[in-house]
């Protein structure tokens, strides 16, 4: 009985470190691969880590990386299972972002011709994995698609940083969205961007220039719009969601950005970001112990969890509702007047259906007086 106890471990424990495919570096210019599965199950082994090694040919192309199918375990800050995407250059690894659940990341667009993937798994829950695959194309291909990161850190940067100045004619967008009731810092590390016209000017930045926006698309909240070589402080979203873009024209090109994100969960006090740049804390001297909410209404303010984020033209004026000074029943975001606000349901103005409801009981009592006298 000891010694087929004995084989079966041996067996076990080989088995569990022959998951990861033999050949894991890649030289072709595309390719595809997945996550282990062991023969005759549908979902990944346990304890297993698998590292891909992409490398092109062609030195003067990137390597696009893209998911087909995601679904991994998830676990606060990835720490059980995950795909992680590290960005090789030279002897340098800088980590693209690490990613588990089931949205779908990416794609990824690597700086040279390395790019590195790991897989790793803990003892716990299994899932389908992901399936990949990568392709090689020209720098100026590089970031023409926007690119969704749903991870609680990371980093992000111009094409071909540090190594070599950013193409021209490059539009790079990415859409990062953090774990529910967070906020996003994010802050530019290292920047060297051609820059247009005189400094303070609408035309400074008009060239080439990394803009960010406290939202999930082109027309959220703008933070700042960023070029020359200044270091920036750090900006703080209202809520999970940041959109970036990094944008160069035809002409003039340098060598680019790079800048960090990280999520902040929201808590009691919570350091909430004065016109989005200097903190303040919620809630506030005088207000509800309740107002823990940092959000946006004519400037930064504090309102009670539980409401709805508004993502609409309005949110430069109005990006939560209730509003502090609101009733709690306003709690859907509407328009009045073509002004942002905040109504009792969607497209019904609070003060309007009462005016509403007041004209329909005189009118009906009017009905009534003239049907009985």
């Amino acid at each position: 009985m000891l010694q087929l106890l004995t084989v079966f471990y041996l067996l076990e424990f080989v088995s569990t470190r022959t998951w990861c495919p033999d050949s894991s570096s890649y030289s072709n210019s595309s390719g595809d691969f997945s996550s282990p599965k062991p023969l005759g199950t549908l979902l990944y082994p346990d304890n297993t880590r698998c590292i891909w090694n992409i490398e092109i040919p062609d030195s003067n192309q990137h390597i696009k990386l893209s998911f087909n199918t995601f679904h991994l375990e998830s676990c606060l800050d990835c720490q059980c299972d995950f795909v992680e995407i590290l960005d090789v250059i030279g002897n340098k690894h800088i980590s693209l972002g690490k990613f588990c659940g089931s949205s779908l990341p990416g794609p990824f667009f690597s700086s040279k011709q390395v790019l590195k993937v790991v897989f790793s798994s803990d003892h716990g829950n299994s899932f389908s994995g992901f399936t990949a695959t990568y392709s090689s194309v020209l720098p100026g291909a590089v970031c023409k698609n926007a690119t969704s990161l749903v991870t609680s850190v990371g980093s992000i940067h111009s094409p071909e940083f540090p190594s070599r100045n950013y193409p021209n004619n490059v539009d790079c967008v990415w859409k990062i969205t953090t774990p529910y009731r967070t906020r996003i810092k994010f802050k530019i590390l290292s920047m060297s961007i051609q820059s247009c016209g005189r400094m303070r000017t609408s035309e400074y930045c008009s060239c080439d220039y990394v803009e960010v926006r406290d939202g999930a698309s082109s027309t959220a909240r703008l933070l700042g719009t960023f070029c020359g070589t200044n270091n920036t402080d750090a900006l703080y979203s209202s809520g999970q969601q940041l959109w970036v873009r990094f944008k160069s024209d035809d002409a003039v090109a340098d060598s680019g950005f790079v800048a960090q994100f990280s999520s902040e969960k929201y808590r009691k006090g919570f350091s909430c970001p004065m016109d989005w740049k200097y903190p303040f804390q919620c809630p506030k001297e005088f207000n509800s112990n309740k107002t823990e909410m940092c959000c946006y209404d004519n400037g930064p303010g504090c309102c009670e969890l539980g409401g709805r984020r508004c993502h609409d033209n309005g949110s430069s004026v109005r990006d939560y509702c209730p509003r502090p000074k609101d009733d709690k029943k306003l709690k859907y975001c509407c328009s009045i007047g073509g002004k942002p606000s905040c109504c009792v349901s969607f497209g019904v103005y609070h003060e309007a259906s009462l005016v509403l409801s007041f004209s329909v009981i005189l009118h009906t009592g009017w009905i009534l007086n003239k049907w009985f006298n």
